[in-house]
């Protein structure tokens, strides 16, 4: 099923979901939270290295709002015990070819 117009401007409403989309572009294999919420943040605050605190908030953020949105709309999809996210979801735009997750 594809997005609708208005699946797509909520999506892409927050900015730490159009980062995350951004980050995950292209890849193919699972990434860690971690890692994820590092490059936000450092593009967030425009620094090389991310404070920890910043980090943590957009960890949190991204753990109990902004993936769970994304899951949803199934443009990625999240293990959140593993604390991985594998971008194997539909683009935005339309359909993605369904891979195998890899986690």
């Amino acid at each position: 099923m594809e997005l609708t117009e208005s699946d797509r401007h909520e999506l892409l409403a927050a900015e730490r979901r159009r980062l995350t989309l951004d980050i995950l572009e292209g890849k193919t294999a699972s990434i860690e939270l971690a890692s994820l919420a590092t490059g936000i943040a450092a593009r967030e605050r425009g620094l090389d290295a991310a404070d920890e605190d910043v980090v943590k908030r957009v960890t949190v953020s991204l753990h109990h709002t902004h993936l769970p949105i994304m899951v949803d709309a199934g443009v990625l999809d999240y293990d959140p015990e593993a604390k991985r996210i594998d971008p194997s979801g539909r683009t935005v735009g339309g359909s993605r070819p369904n891979r195998t997750a890899r986690r």
